[in-house]
């Protein structure tokens, strides 16, 4: 699991392009990750920006960032109950 907290931020876009409101898609929600690019946004900013499989988009406009992970859990053998 993948940890990123974002400081100084200057903007948050969620762009969501449906003819059906997000609320009303049951439970796909954003779909798969896409993929993710990280720029320059000009001012001393950079911009993180994710897209996904459903065409919704995440970005973010900040100064600093602060990246952590734990690792995935390990699955424990099943028991021959």
């Amino acid at each position: 699991m993948w940890r990123v907290v974002y400081s100084s931020v200057r903007l948050v876009l969620i762009d969501f392009p449906s003819a059906d409101p997000l609320f009303n898609r049951g439970v796909g929600g954003f779909d798969d990750l896409g993929y993710h690019e990280l720029t320059d946004a000009g001012d001393g900013l950079l911009r993180h920006e994710i897209l996904f499989s459903s065409g919704a988009v995440l970005a973010f406009q900040f100064k600093e960032v602060e990246i952590s992970s734990t690792p995935a859990r390990t699955q424990l053998p099943q028991s021959d109950v």
